[in-house]
């Protein structure tokens, strides 16, 4: 494939997830012209026309989609496992670091959790649109280093928020640790649970 093909591939599968093919779909779709290139040699635009316009004409073809559609157990999964994978890290983090003194969750835990959340959340369910709409590793690269650097923004933001001196629960640095362990596994098995939907095709 050409860089003009290359940039063509990326084009139609921005494209045909906009109008919710599934990843199964799309891959048959984008092998189906890779096949043809290959073997005409025509150019891209010439053989197929614009990737949008394709693209409406294949999901025309095939009928309307759901592949880029989270559902909503999936969606409540992403929440959950989040707000998990933050409460189990903090818990697991204090108790390990408590040096035999209690585990005190304060108010202020609580808000830099939602913060936190928020934040997570967005970065994750805007990794996921991106997973499923381009295969580019360079696009993937980069949004997962601006997801990282808003959860580094948000954990600074999250010291300045008051309520550190309001105690809602103590535990035992090994109750800490152990219930921040088990919602660890927890978080684990949500994201096992979330649906897939990636894209294959013969360049994987």
């Amino acid at each position: 494939m050409t860089d003009v093909d290359g940039k063509y591939r990326e084009e139609l599968i921005l494209a045909l997830r906009r109008h919710g093919l599934s990843g199964r779909q799309v891959g048959e779709v984008v092998a189906e012209v890779e096949a043809h290139l290959g073997e005409t040699g025509a150019d891209p635009v010439d053989a197929f026309g614009a990737p949008r316009d394709y693209a409406a004409q294949v999901a025309a073809q095939l009928g309307p989609g759901r592949g880029s559609r989270p559902a909503p157990a999936d969606v409540g999964a992403v929440l959950a496992a989040c707000a998990l994978a933050l409460a189990g890290t903090s818990l697991l983090i204090d108790g390990l670091t408590a040096g035999g003194q209690a585990v005190t969750v304060t108010a202020a835990d609580v808000a830099s959790l939602l913060v936190l959340l928020t934040v997570l959340t967005a970065g994750a369910f805007g990794l996921v649109r991106v997973v499923a709409a381009t295969t580019s590793r360079a696009v993937l690269a980069a949004v997962v280093a601006g997801v990282v650097l808003a959860q580094i923004g948000a954990i600074l933001l999250t010291r300045l928020l008051p309520g550190d001196d309001v105690g809602l629960v103590t535990l035992p640095p090994w109750a800490g640790i152990t219930l921040g362990a088990a919602l660890l596994v927890a978080m684990a098995a949500l994201l096992g649970l979330i649906r897939r939907d990636r894209i294959t095709g013969p360049w994987d």
